[in-house]
This record gives structure tokens, sequence and C-alpha cells, in this order.
């Protein structure tokens, strides 16, 4: 890219033909190399904190009659004219207006009320630990009402409490319609393992059946003059699932978020850009309902594997004890 006769925003020297310059990929400000490693970052601190983009001095935006190209003006890719998008950042394109055009009159359209009312009033720009709202907000997709004002004060109070119903009914089901599969698939476990007593104690009768498993009446009869202590049992049970979902309906939000900024930072880092496309950003977020059915399903395999288990340790351990009596 040309940039004879423009200043470095550093040292203010003119660059020359022989010039290697380096432009910051977020406002696509220009800087002689060693001035960019001198200072270790880009010196247009003051356009980034305004959200703003670097503009050309010395060399006009091209347009259609300077080689049918148009500049992105954030990694100062050359596009043609007519993209939408920069393919390079994924940048939104917008061909220059001429200087003597008349400036647009203010209407609802364009009023900075509808520009910010995707984010609820809140800097789109503003940095969540690794990611701006509006990144957030793009990854949310859905229920954006609800969740960006929690992320908002989780930030500003440090707070990781919250109540999320859904979560609290049926862990599993949420966390997998969110793509959180590594706590869908441990919610999911040790959900099903503390159903097992009840569903035990569900099926004890002289013909019970587990899969192809039957249990002997000696250990059905044993079972049942004990039936207290399998009481007791899911007693407990109960109790542990009620406290696996209480704890996880109060800090299901923080988990999310934290979900949301990790997997936008390791596109970010895999795709080596700092500005992701809606679409990109969609692409891994929201939320996918066919993912609850995949969810309830794994489920109901724990449980029928672990039931199975449970019968099997039984039968050995009431043989192991009938046969040391």
């Amino acid at each position: 890219m040309n940039y004879i006769d423009e200043k470095c925003v550093l040292c203010g020297e003119l660059f020359t033909a022989n010039d290697d310059v380096v432009v910051c990929p977020e406002c696509g400000a220009p800087h002689h190399r060693e001035c960019y490693k001198k200072n270790g970052s880009c010196a247009a601190a003051d356009l980034h904190a305004e959200g703003q983009k670097w503009q050309r001095t010395a060399i006009p935006f091209p347009t259609a009659a300077a080689g049918e190209l148009v500049i992105c003006p954030v990694c100062r890719t050359a596009n043609r004219l007519g993209n939408q998008k920069c393919i390079k950042c994924g940048e939104r394109l917008e061909a220059p207006k001429p200087e003597t055009a008349e400036p647009a009159e203010p209407n609802e359209e364009f009023s900075p009320f509808t520009q910010t009312a995707e984010f609820l009033g809140f800097d789109p720009e503003e940095d969540m630990g690794g990611a701006t709202i509006r990144e957030l907000s793009q990854f949310v997709d859905s229920n954006t009402i609800y969740y960006i004002p929690l992320f908002k004060r989780f930030k500003e109070f440090g707070t990781k409490l919250s109540l999320n119903l859904l979560c609290f009914i049926f862990p599993p089901v949420y966390f997998a319609n969110r793509r959180m599969w590594g706590w869908a698939f441990i919610s999911s476990v040790i959900m099903g393992l503390l159903a097992i007593p009840a569903f035990l104690s569900y099926m004890i009768s002289d013909s019970m059946r587990v899969g192809y498993f039957f249990l002997p009446t000696d250990l059905t009869n044993y079972i049942y003059d004990n039936r207290q202590m399998l009481n007791n049992i899911i007693e407990l049970c109960s109790i542990g699932t009620l406290i696996t979902r209480l704890s996880l309906c109060l800090f299901c939000n923080h988990m999310y978020m934290r979900f949301a900024v990790r997997t936008l930072q390791k596109i970010k880092l895999r795709t080596r850009r700092t500005v992701l496309s809606r679409e990109c950003v969609a692409a891994a977020g929201g939320v996918k309902p066919i993912n609850s059915v995949l969810i309830l399903l794994f489920m109901g395999a724990v449980i029928y594997a672990a039931l199975i288990g449970t019968v099997v340790i039984l039968e050995v351990a009431f043989a192991l004890v009938t046969t040391g009596m």
C-alpha cells in the first residue's frame, strides 16, 4: 500500500518509497517499523479510545476512477468496488461521500439512539475482559436484553451470582442449548448417578429386570427388607441433586460469560484477526435446540449404563456375602 507523503503517527516524518511501513490492524495508523517496535504498540491510542479510524491526508481515498478499489478503514486492505465487507478483516465497507455532497438530514434511522439500541445503551466497544460488548451481544444472539446487563454487572461489581430458572429446572439442557458441552456432560453424569437409587427403588419387584439382568429373588427380598436404608440413600441423593441444581443456577450466567469470552479469544487467535465479523461470531454462539435432544439421549444412556452397573455390583456383593455366611 502506498503511504508516500503520509506522516508516521509516532515520529511525524513523511514516508518515502524506501520506508518499511507497519499499519495498526485496529485503527489503520501507519508507523515506521522501527517506530512501532520502539513504542511496542500503536501510537494512535487516542483513536482506539474514541473508536475512530486513522484517515489519510496526502493520498485521497480510492474510488472507482482510481482503479475500481476501496480501502478498508481498519486494515487498509484493497477491496474491489462494490464489496460490502473487507476480504481480510470483515469490516463493513462504505463508499466515500463526495466532498460537495450535502449532509444527510437527521432522521430516526440514523439517530444515535438507534445505533446503540442493540447494545441497550452500553458502549459497544467496551472491553469485557477479552471481548467487547458488541462481540458478546452478537455471540449471545438471543435474549441479549437479559444477558448483556448481567455481564456488565459481573464486570463492574465483581459478583458471580445470578438466577437462571432454566438451568435450575434442567441444567444439562441449558448448557447444551448454549453449546457449553463440557458442563452439559458433567451435569448429566452427576444428575444421572444421583438418580440411580430412586430408579432402583421403583423397579424392585419379583419380576424386576434391568436390560438383560435379573435380580435374584433373595437379593430383591434383602433390598426390600432394608428399604429404609435405601430410602435414606434416596433422600441424600435428592439433597445432592438440589444442591447441584441450585449451585449451577446461581453461577451458570457467569460461567456463560466466561465461555463466550474464551470462545471469542480462541477465534481471534485462530483467525489472527482483532475484528470479527457478525456472521463469524454468530456462527460460534447463539442457541441450538437440537443439542438439548442430544444431551437427553446422552443422559438416558448414562442412567441406563449406571443402573446396569449397579445391578451387577449388587449381585456380586450379595453373592460374596451369601457365600461367606
